[in-house]
């Protein structure tokens, strides 16, 4: 992989004494000289410095609160930049570190809510009630623009909960090796740029509990949502990154659970292309 490009120098800024909060979602602190906020301990790479320890936290964060209210704007929030005339979308950069410390940035790429996979297959998609065909929206050009440029990209398949468990997870690994097929094929598309390195990861069959499947009436488009056509772009990554580690670690931000909860999920079996 290439060498992260990308330098992450907020935690080297002069802050205002006890202004910077613990590592907590959605606190701020206040740049010295500017009035900027920042904001701290939302997992985005900025502002978890040695500062983020101060044992003034609870003073500096009542302080912050007093100021400006329960308006907080680092408080987390889903944010998609539409591309394509809304066929993708994509979240704003988050990072991912693993166990030795090493990071990579990514996004996460979803095809618009109108888009799933048909109910049972790993290999067809349709819009609302009619199909659609993969090579059309996988040729997109800013998506292939993006992913090209990127370091590597991972394939994710999801199945939900219906049916029986192994067969859920056969069937999510089945879709992410569908969409892998078609980032092998868009790879063939990068011209003169070095494709990025290509994974998948099979997350299994949706496990988490919600309203239509406590009363008993989710129907398949209820539980469309558990089986969207997902996409993790790595923007770039630090030389010799364990990437199912970092992956790992970044779909825990607040960025990408307002997409996806991997937690939600039976499974996280990465692995290449």
């Amino acid at each position: 992989m290439r060498k992260l490009t990308l330098s992450l120098l907020a935690a080297g800024l002069p802050f205002a004494s006890g202004a910077y909060a613990q590592d907590s979602e959605g606190t701020f602190g206040i740049e010295l000289g500017t009035g900027k906020v920042i904001c701290t301990g939302d997992r985005d790479g900025q502002g978890e410095g040695v500062e983020a320890l101060d044992e003034s936290y609870a003073r500096s964060a009542a302080w912050d609160r007093m100021m400006f209210g329960e308006a907080n704007q680092c408080a987390p929030r889903a944010e998609f930049v539409e591309i394509d005339q809304g066929t993708w979308s994509r979240t704003q950069i988050f990072s991912g570190t693993d166990s030795a410390g090493l990071s990579a940035d990514m996004r996460i790429y979803v095809l618009d809510d109108r888009f799933s996979w048909v109910f049972g297959s790993s290999r067809n998609i349709e819009e609302g009630d009619r199909p659609a065909r993969f090579a059309y929206i996988f040729g997109r050009p800013m998506f292939l623009g993006e992913f090209c440029e990127g370091d590597a990209a991972v394939a994710v398949g999801a199945a939900s909960y219906e049916g029986d468990a192994q067969l859920n997870r056969t069937l999510a690994g089945n879709r992410a090796g569908t969409i892998g097929e078609q980032m092998v094929r868009l790879a063939g598309f990068c011209g003169e740029q070095t494709p990025p390195n290509l994974f998948k990861v099979n997350l299994g069959e949706f496990t988490a509990v919600t309203d239509c499947m406590r009363a008993g009436t989710c129907t398949g488009r209820a539980t469309s949502p558990q089986r969207r056509v997902v996409i993790i772009g790595v923007a770039s990554a630090d030389e010799g990154v364990n990437l199912s580690e970092a992956v790992r670690d970044g779909l825990r931000s607040s960025v990408a659970t307002s997409v996806m909860r991997a937690e939600d999920y039976a499974e996280f079996d990465f692995s290449n292309l």
